[in-house]
């Protein structure tokens, strides 16, 4: 269960910095 809570929370904040990043990269120019 603790291996199933990391693997979901590394993988939202993953999906986050992604998102964010493509925002970014949108916004910027």
């Amino acid at each position: 269960m603790a291996s199933g809570a990391a693997r979901a929370a590394i993988a939202g904040v993953l999906l986050a910095a992604l998102w964010l990043a493509t925002r970014w990269a949108v916004t910027l120019p």
